[in-house]
């Protein structure tokens, strides 16, 4: 039964996303071209942390896109793996808040 539920809160989760606007087949370009975004896209290996960065910038700009442009311009596209770390650092922060 648990397994039944996470997979309900799974297709929410994706659902909603797509409701909101999320284009996977426009957000999985560049660094991110070759991750198949989709339901279960949280469940495969080294494409989570990838897929993560790209859920949170697209609920960050729905959120407030001015703030995203002007507190992620150095980090966002990400290009390497220290503009990673710090776009998922400014990302929780502001989460936090």
């Amino acid at each position: 039964q648990a397994s039944a539920a996470m997979d309900v809160r799974r297709d929410e989760l994706w659902q909603t996303l797509l409701a909101m606007g999320f284009a996977p087949q426009t957000a999985a370009v560049g660094a991110y071209s070759g991750i198949a975004l989709d339901a279960h896209v949280f469940e495969r290996g080294v494409y989570h942390t990838k897929a993560a960065e790209l859920v949170l910038q697209f609920l960050l700009t729905r959120l407030d896109g001015e703030r995203f442009r002007r507190e992620f311009f150095d980090c966002w596209p990400i290009g390497d793996p220290r503009q990673a770390r710090e776009f998922r650092a400014r990302a929780f922060k502001w989460v936090d808040e």
